[in-house]
């Protein structure tokens, strides 16, 4: 180098990852931006929460009303929601690039629901499918975030997010479950010393919230001190259905729980007698929700369908009264339906073949005309055949993860106590957790539709991935020669 000639210092290049993932998130927007797939707007409960029925939450009736009132139509709903999922599935792999140095892994979320179907079509619908998603992939962006670098707003957010899904959809509740086992997670090694209540408040405080504020916003639209709860109903009917129950809880009602026990005792033979768990499923699906309509004859003595439901709190609290007596008096044949339910779940008993449906078909024929109760016709879907398979093997390696990861991050914590366990493997571990927990309160408290197994999809993704990023660094880690 001659005398007076500056060194040349190489710059470090730019990583264009974080780019590449915003410009995804704006792809994404414009792909679903025109409803690629023709997911109707009116769909299943839509109009409930239009109308904001007394059984129904005040999350989702609240955002769709902030909707209409900014953009001043109800068909902006569906494009807000897409945003506000391109937004969360960008800020989901943000997190996971920052904690974890893991580029490619971040953006695979943002591209899985462009190469399925049933996860992107939601954003199409009045439902609140799409907006839990959203708030989900919030929830775990921070969570992942309060797991590698504990701090009271990680965890706060992360709190925030987990409060406003239970305002939307109930189910969230069960998301509930997973704190005490994150938070044990994050105090491992004393990284949290001297500030456990405050983490412990960060968590509370906003789901607290969250709760009264949604309460005052019932309470507010519809008036009353006693509120319905779609529990009761999903317990009513399975109280019917179960081998054993179900209880009068007084001697007003033992005359109407015993004429409709015994009219329905047909209908519990052929769920108990049927040959096979997926017909069993799909007989539980129909009647369970045939006993529901029966009770708005019954029960509620209601014939409208579009119109506004009046609220009347003697009807609701028979159902309630009816469903948990049965439940608290039949603990094991509660316990053995909820069980059809979960296990639904993960065998994906939908896209039946034509082979199937004949075989239904032929098993419930004798009970056709039942005067309750006519068995809808279930319709093949044969070109899905192999598509169902792809689903299988998908929930398949969904349940392994999510049963491997918390198995393997709870044996790392016990065994290295003064050490925190990988975090990659904490947060899957947190994820398989939810996982379950959301698929067996779904399963206790209501019906296998997939769609309640779809809406954990990003915790089942980000469950297997980082359990296979920590499985491969683990074995390359055991293949490095000593000294290095």
């Amino acid at each position: 180098m001659m005398l007076g000639e500056k060194k040349k210092i190489a710059r470090p290049r730019k990583d264009p990852r974080p780019w590449l993932l915003l410009a995804m998130a704006v792809g994404y927007t414009v792909y679903f931006w025109s409803n690629p797939h023709g997911h109707p707007l009116y769909a299943g409960d839509a109009r409930s929460y239009l109308r904001f029925d007394p059984d129904r939450t005040a999350g989702y009736p609240v955002f769709l009303d902030a909707i209409i009132a900014v953009f001043g139509s109800v068909e902006a709903v569906p494009r807000a929601q897409v945003i506000l999922s391109a937004a969360s599935l960008a800020f989901l792999g943000w997190c996971m690039r920052r904690a974890f140095r893991a580029p490619v892994l971040a953006l695979i979320p943002i591209c899985v629901p462009v190469f399925e179907a049933k996860l992107g079509r939601y954003h199409a619908a009045i439902g609140t499918e799409s907006l839990f998603v959203s708030l989900l992939c919030v929830m775990l962006g921070a969570l992942i975030l309060l797991v590698t670098r504990p701090t009271w707003r990680a965890a706060a957010a992360a709190a925030l997010a987990c409060g406003l899904m239970i305002t939307v959809r109930p189910a969230g509740s069960s998301v509930l479950s997973i704190w005490p086992f994150a938070l044990w997670f994050v105090w491992a090694g004393g990284r949290c010393a001297g500030r456990r209540a405050r983490m412990a408040a960060a968590v509370a405080a906003p789901i607290a919230l969250c709760l009264v504020i949604e309460s005052l916003t019932w309470r507010a639209e519809h008036g009353s001190a006693f509120r319905p709860n779609r529990v009761d109903v999903h317990l009513y009917a399975k109280a019917f259905l179960m081998e054993s129950g179900p209880a009068a809880p007084d001697d007003a009602l033992a005359g109407f729980v015993a004429e409709h026990r015994d009219v329905l005792a047909p209908l519990r033979a052929l769920i108990a007698e049927a040959p096979d768990l997926r017909t069993r499923i799909f007989l539980l699906l129909i009647l369970e929700f045939g006993t529901q309509r029966a009770a708005d004859r019954q029960v509620f003595h209601r014939t409208e369908t579009h119109g506004r439901k009046r609220f009347r709190a003697v009807p609701y609290r028979i159902v309630r009264q009816v469903g948990w007596a049965s439940a608290a008096a039949s603990p094991l044949a509660w316990a053995r339906n909820a069980l059809v339910h979960y296990l639904g779940y993960w065998i994906v008993y939908t896209y039946p073949d034509l082979d199937f449906v004949r075989r239904f078909h032929a098993y419930v024929e004798p009970l056709d005309d039942h005067p309750y109760f006519g068995m809808p016709e279930l319709m093949p879907h044969p070109e899905r055949r192999g598509r169902r398979w792809v689903m299988v093997g998908a929930m398949a390696a969904a349940l392994a993860a999510s049963l491997l990861a918390p198995g393997l991050a709870l044996w790392r914590r016990l065994r290295d106590g003064s050490r925190p366990p990988d975090n990659r493997l904490v947060v899957a571990g947190v994820c398989g957790l939810l996982v379950h927990g959301h698929l067996l309160v779904v399963s206790l408290f209501g019906v296998a539709f997939m769609r309640y197994a779809v809406a954990t999809w990003p915790a089942m993704l980000v469950s297997g991935l980082l359990l296979l990023q920590y499985s491969l660094g683990s074995v390359r880690a055991g293949r490095r020669p000593a000294g290095r």
